[in-house]
């Protein structure tokens, strides 16, 4: 039932366009664009990890600026050497109305799936991404318990993890569904977002 445009990063559910996790959390607390050559280099990280994983990377093609959190990645895949069960996998919600694309999922140690999220810098939002991610995942995996992992790659190959045990996802996932109410409300009244536009 989902299509996904790479280009445009559009979901679609049913052929109706639905909002994307990233949508929603910043129509109600906008971030900074960046602009597209950063967005690119985000692009090119997550390349370039996937490509590790999978023994696949060829180093001469890392750029510089993203060599760093290559192996910042490599060192905490060294650390923590779980297997991955799902990586940049788009999902909707039927139900809900949403979708999103994962980073990573993992195979946790004692039945438990780890919903991972790679960043260059760690903010509170990356704990309601983790919640609309895991809503997400439980359309697959229904009986799943789910832990969170929010990972910072830093330029200096470093790396710093944020944990998050079930019920702190449990709980995430229910003020993600308030921000997609409140997405959902202003949408249909038309109204301006914190940003003054309408979503």
């Amino acid at each position: 039932m989902l299509e996904f445009e790479e280009a445009t990063h559009t979901y679609k559910l049913a052929g109706r366009i639905v909002p994307s996790v990233t949508q929603i959390i910043n129509s109600i607390w906008p971030v900074h664009d960046a602009g597209a050559y950063y967005r690119e280099r985000g692009n090119a990280l997550h390349k370039a990890i996937e490509l590790s994983d999978a023994g696949r990377l060829n180093w001469k093609t890392v750029h510089d600026e993203i060599a760093g959190k290559v192996k910042a990645w490599e060192k905490f895949r060294k650390d923590w050497p779980r297997p991955i069960i799902a990586r940049e996998l788009p999902i909707g919600h039927s139900v809900y109305g949403f979708a999103g694309k994962l980073d990573a999922a993992f195979d946790g140690q004692d039945k438990f799936h780890v919903i991972a999220d790679a960043k260059s810098t760690l903010s509170p939002l990356v704990k309601l991404q983790i919640g609309g991610y895991a809503l997400l995942w439980r359309t697959i995996h229904r009986q799943a318990s789910i832990r969170g992992l929010a990972i910072e790659l830093r330029n200096d190959e470093s790396y710093r993890c944020e944990w998050m045990k079930m019920d702190d996802v449990r709980l995430y996932e229910q003020t993600f569904l308030n921000a997609l109410g409140v997405f959902n409300f202003t949408r249909t009244h038309k109204l301006k977002g914190p940003n003054g536009t309408t979503t």
